[in-house]
């Protein structure tokens, strides 16, 4: 059986050269890629700052031409409490507008993220991610997506796409 489900891979803006537009733009082709030609139907994102929230708005703007649904995969029980209210908004219109929530845990443990992202594959067909070529958690999902045999397409910003 198909799962016809993709998960998001990214960092945080901070750490990312492109503009956040620009980021939009490329995970809005990405997007209309997997539903057309992959089938996709839902998305996974793993509600963290940056790419997984961006993608996650653009997966909620597409119900209004398409079907698609949306998994939030929150780490733990209170992940964003240290962030800013800017942050902090867009978190919660998103997980409010979720199709599932899957939460990891009630406490943080170390590993948390890993565990969080295994999960996400574990429970996908394919993989869309942007980066800036040095992290290695997205490093660990290409690996883990490979040992799965799921295709990806990441965008690394140091080689221009991988």
């Amino acid at each position: 059986m198909q799962k016809r489900r993709c998960c998001f891979i990214g960092q945080r803006p901070e750490r990312l050269a492109s503009s956040e537009e620009a980021i939009k733009t490329w995970l809005d082709m990405q997007i209309d890629h997997a539903i057309r030609f992959r089938n996709i139907t839902t998305f996974i994102t793993g509600m963290n700052i940056g790419v997984d929230l961006w993608a996650a708005e653009l997966v909620i703007r597409k119900r209004l031409s398409c079907q698609v649904h949306l998994i939030a995969a929150v780490p733990w029980t209170g992940f964003t409490r240290t962030w800013n209210m800017y942050w902090k908004n867009i978190y919660k219109n998103i997980f409010n507008s979720a199709d599932h929530v899957h939460i990891v845990s009630e406490h943080y443990y170390p590993g948390i993220f890993e565990d969080r992202n295994k999960w996400m594959l574990q429970h996908s067909e394919y993989m869309i991610g942007y980066y800036n070529g040095d992290s290695e958690t997205v490093q660990n999902m290409i690996q883990y997506a490979g040992a799965l045999h799921i295709p990806f397409n990441v965008f690394n910003e140091s080689m221009g796409g991988i």
